[in-house]
């Protein structure tokens, strides 16, 4: 606000109407009867619906054929539905009408994802080689969703994507980041051999230009609040198998406890950060058999 140099107060005020007021994304959070909303896709047409569950019967919002090329998505937190296509994605939301909000270009794209704070969207396509001896190649595109600006682009092999997460197109393991940091996607990092590679977002760069390095690490799992990973190592030719908590950015291990004759272990974070769960498949004494034990930490103490 502009003001007069020698008495410093203000010059008037300046009243600004937009013509194309921005659409308000949280307009199903009004709903007089607090319902959800969910999303079907028969055929070629796809439908958004409310949930009514006192009714049992769910009430028609939106329908459009032909409004995907391939599947749809909700982000995280419900404020944006994204469609993909042969040439990128778009998103929508808004009222009851889902305007169009965004377009993201990316050619043959075949996988999408959103950060947990719907902040960016990660796009994904992979490319068939000239010679079939090589594996295929593989583009990634992080994208701003408020602006659709590429804000990081990767392209390489498809082999430096196959470890951990669910396999998908060309077996590349989906999604490839996972992101840490609570809502403000702070860091997003991705699993690769004897590597945990850990990003933040204001630069997109590397932390420390350099990756964590962990020998024979098989998962990792971010703190739903805080910039923590926990990650666990399997037994390699004997001994324990620990499952320890690292901090971001310092990487310096903070917790460790110790397993033995473990055939697989699973983490799960408390919604709030404050319990970390183990699920932990073990081996008999024979070793014939596997048996299955849970255990809890407290973390925030």
């Amino acid at each position: 606000m502009p003001t007069d140099p020698e008495t410093k107060k203000t010059q008037g005020y300046c009243f600004i109407e937009f013509n194309t007021p921005q659409e308000n994304l949280l307009k199903l959070l009004t709903d007089d009867k607090a319902r959800d909303q969910f999303v079907i896709r028969a055929g070629t047409f796809t439908e958004v619906y409310w949930n009514d569950a006192r009714r049992a019967m769910p009430e028609l919002v939106y329908q459009k054929q032909y409004w995907t090329d391939s599947y749809i998505q909700w982000s995280p937190l419900g404020t944006h539905l994204a469609t993909v296509h042969r040439q990128g994605a778009q998103v929508w939301g808004g009222d009851d009408k889902f305007v169009r909000l965004m377009r993201f270009a990316h050619p043959q794209l075949k996988l999408i994802d959103f950060s947990p704070g719907e902040k960016y969207l990660i796009t994904y396509s992979s490319h068939e080689p000239s010679n079939p001896r090589d594996t295929h190649r593989v583009v990634l595109n992080i994208f701003d969703v408020r602006t659709g600006k590429v804000m990081w682009e990767f392209k390489g092999s498809a082999d430096d994507f196959t470890t951990g997460g669910n396999m998908g197109v060309s077996g590349v393991s989906w999604p490839i980041f996972r992101w840490g940091g609570g809502r403000d996607d702070k860091y997003f990092a991705r699993l690769g051999k004897n590597v945990i590679s850990v990003y933040d977002t204001e630069t997109f760069a590397l932390i420390d230009k350099k990756s964590l390095k962990v020998e024979n690490v098989v998962d990792f799992s971010w703190s739903p609040t805080d910039p923590i990973i926990s990650l666990f190592v399997p037994e390699l030719g004997g001994g324990n198998q620990p499952a320890s908590l690292v901090p971001i950015p310092g990487k310096e291990e903070i917790r460790q406890k110790n397993l033995f004759s473990v055939s697989d272990c699973k983490m799960y974070w408390q919604n709030n950060g404050e319990y970390l769960a183990l699920q932990v498949d073990r081996y008999t004494k024979t070793k014939k058999s596997i048996y299955t034990g849970f255990e809890l930490f407290r973390i925030k103490e």
